[in-house]
């Protein structure tokens, strides 16, 4: 049974921390939930909120740079700047960047080669890092991978890509982005930044 293992992930504070406050359930994937997206809605309405208060404060083991990250949108790809700079408004005032029922913006999957892309939450995190954040457990977030070994993507690349990456360039998806923004037959884009540390550079110097 395939299940989808999910770690529901708070900072200790808002300052650089040690502690962070998880959460991980996993949920078996069905025909329903079959695209993240769906897992997601799932995740919200039926489970976020019966756990808000069974939260376990461990120490931080791992920390992950923020710029190693890669990214599905690229500087093209980002909406609107401004939002991010709204967002950052947010964190000066020593408030974390959360959706209206409280569960995190930003999240993440787990690939096969075991990096970790982020599928939503991009202006969420260039916020973070225009704040001075470094790594992961500085900032709220959902982590999706697979329980029992699939590769996250089989299922999500319509999520991902929309129509565009057809079956003979799947093997190499990850040499693409995609710009919802553009004309439909130049959405599918060759990745000009490698990760989120590219990215953040990208829109950064442009400011």
């Amino acid at each position: 049974m395939i299940k989808y293992r999910i770690k529901l992930s708070y900072p200790g504070g808002m300052v650089r921390s040690i502690i962070e406050k998880t959460a991980i359930v996993e949920i078996k994937i069905t025909k329903e939930i079959e695209f993240i997206y769906n897992a997601v809605a799932l995740f919200e309405d039926e489970i976020f909120r019966n756990i808000q208060n069974n939260l376990s404060r461990k120490r931080v083991e791992k920390w992950i740079e923020l710029s190693e990250i890669r990214n599905i949108h690229d500087k093209d790809g980002i909406r609107d700047i401004r939002k991010t700079k709204r967002m950052l408004k947010t964190l000066d005032n020593r408030r974390h960047i959360l959706s209206s029922s409280g569960m995190p913006n930003i999240k993440i999957f787990k690939a096969r080669d075991n990096k970790l892309y982020v599928f939503d939450g991009h202006h969420s995190m260039l916020a973070y890092m225009m704040s001075g954040k470094k790594y992961l457990n500085e900032m709220p977030y959902l982590l999706f991978e697979k329980k029992d070994g699939g590769y996250i993507l089989d299922e999500n690349f319509k999520n991902f890509f929309g129509q565009h990456l057809k079956y003979k360039r799947r093997e190499k998806w990850n040499s693409y982005t995609v710009n919802w923004q553009a004309p439909r037959r130049k959405q599918l884009c060759p990745r000009t930044q490698s990760n989120m540390g590219e990215l953040f550079k990208a829109i950064t110097s442009t400011k």
